[in-house]
């Protein structure tokens, strides 16, 4: 089915908001404390004290010589109606500033109504605690002359008399706080959503076969930092099934797919390709080939990421073992090593990056080399530049027997990734398929090959030969296992029970 960009698919927007949000909350924690300083800091830095002086008073009226609660009700309703825009007139403020003897107020001035009593506050504001004393007094001085005869019957009594100015705008750094890490929160949510809207990668195992038009090899499985070894992405597969046991499982279904292919077509050498600098090339090309040795394949690990080699540093080599020089190509020697991790391994490669990378691919020397190797090795895995960095990759393409393209979950986007998949398209013999590295999605649902929970084909219903819910690695696949130890047995050779769990 065609992937329609045109229509939203809310449940794979939530699922990369979500993802979005799980790889990045950690980076997000020290903004938000950064912000909360921030905010603490710039609230002391620009904060200036406001002195506020207060008086409360009562309205009153007399009706018939009698003053009761209904009378003073009235009194300061009538009053209400009236007193903010007498506070405020012309006439108010001259009369204030005139006894004050400034040409502005010194102080802002607000008078309220406490409910629906007869009781009235005034309260003046400045950064001069006389100031707002003075301006409380000459308001209450000044109010019953200048309104004389808007009062009429009116009188005002004091209840509290101005009192001594008091600091009124202490910092509320706690609301002032919450305000700014909500703001950056709600920015960090808005860019989540932009990012998961607008960003179109490869997640799931069904978008490689849609986007990049070829079928998925496999998932290999997100390792934790504190998992990793320095300098590689991921720690390397043993054959202690205690170690590593989800990586191990992930790449032997892999390992049983070239396994079918070469027992097909009898293709053995395999070119492991990505479109750019952190997709997981050379670790994935490696764990491959220490699958294939462990199942009790002679393999050959060939390094052609000439400009920059890691595998001979990579894969341990054995104690009191000297790196064999096999052959020179302009200058750059290439060397070989058995390693510790399986006899069956061969890693071949140099250890400094090459000037000439480019010219030393093209060279006859490097189809000859591999040519030979074929005849030695039962499988040959080569591990290869960025496809959209150089022009080694395709080079590279050329010499194998068929390509699989490793890309990481969540990592470029589909159009990156398209590219790299049509270059590789025109350059190599056949493409076998893809290999999603660094998942942290697929691990947890599913299990890898039989006899470890369900397939991938549990979701999407299907598989890689069979198009059942249980996918590849059904009962007939593991009737022919045992018929192939059978035949290992009668020639002497390790059966693949005896290799279980490598």
């Amino acid at each position: 089915m065609e992937h329609n960009y045109d229509t939203i698919d809310l449940y794979d927007l939530v699922r990369k908001i979500f993802q979005f949000l799980l790889r990045t909350w950690k980076a997000a924690l020290p903004v938000l404390l950064l912000t909360a300083c921030g905010t603490a800091a710039f609230i002391r830095l620009s904060y200036t004290p406001l002195y506020e002086s207060r008086a409360t008073f009562a309205v009153t009226k007399e009706m018939n010589g009698e003053e009761n609660y209904l009378y003073n009700k009235d009194a300061a309703d009538e009053l209400s109606v009236s007193f903010e825009s007498n506070l405020y007139s012309d006439v108010m403020q001259d009369a204030m500033k005139a006894d004050l003897g400034t040409e502005t107020l010194p102080a802002s001035i607000v008078a309220s109504r406490v409910g629906t009593t007869n009781l009235f506050t005034v309260a003046a504001q400045s950064e001069d605690p006389e100031a707002a004393e003075k301006v409380v007094q000459v308001f209450l001085d000044n109010y019953a002359r200048v309104f004389r005869a808007a009062l009429m019957e009116i009188s005002l009594e004091m209840i509290e008399s101005p009192e001594a100015a008091s600091v009124c705008n202490t910092p509320d750094y706690l609301r002032a706080e919450t305000w700014a890490c909500g703001g950056v929160l709600m920015a960090y949510a808005v860019l989540a959503g932009a990012y998961a809207f607008f960003r179109r990668t490869i997640t799931e195992e069904e978008e490689v076969r849609e986007s990049l038009r070829t079928g998925c090899l496999g998932t290999l499985p997100y390792v934790k930092a504190a998992e990793r070894k320095k300098g590689t992405a991921a720690p390397l597969i043993t054959r202690d099934s205690s170690r590593n046991f989800e990586m191990k499982e992930a790449v032997a279904a892999v390992r049983r797919r070239l396994e079918k292919e070469k027992e097909r077509s009898g293709t053995c050498t395999y070119l492991l390709a990505g479109a750019s600098e952190g997709e997981g090339v050379s670790t994935a090309a490696a764990n491959l080939a220490l699958s294939l040795a462990y199942r009790g394949w002679k393999t050959a690990l060939v390094d052609l990421n000439l400009r920059k080699p890691a595998q001979l540093k990579r894969i341990p080599i054995k104690k009191d073992t000297e790196l064999q020089n096999v052959m020179q190509v302009e200058g750059t020697a290439f060397l070989a090593e058995r390693t510790a991790l399986s006899g069956r391994l061969t890693v071949y490669g140099i250890q400094e990056p090459a000037d000439r990378a480019a010219k030393i691919l093209g060279s006859p020397m490097i189809r000859r080399f591999l040519e030979g190797m074929k005849e030695r090795y039962d499988f040959l895995v080569i591990d290869s530049p960025p496809l959209l960095s150089y022009a080694d990759g395709q080079t590279l393409a050329k010499l194998a027997d068929a390509a699989i393209f490793v890309l990481r979950e969540d990592h470029l986007s589909v159009g990156k990734l398209v590219d790299a998949m049509e270059m590789l398209n025109e350059s190599a013999p056949a493409v076998l398929g893809g290999v999603m590295n660094g998942s942290k999605i697929h691990v947890s649902r599913y299990g890898y090959g039989y006899g470890y929970g369900y397939s991938y084909g549990y979701k999407y219903r299907y598989g890689y030969g069979y198009r059942k819910r249980y996918g590849y690695g059904s009962r007939g696949e593991k009737s022919k296992d045992r018929d192939s130890d059978k035949v290992k047995k009668r020639k002497g050779e390790k059966s693949d029970e005896t290799e279980k769990n490598l």
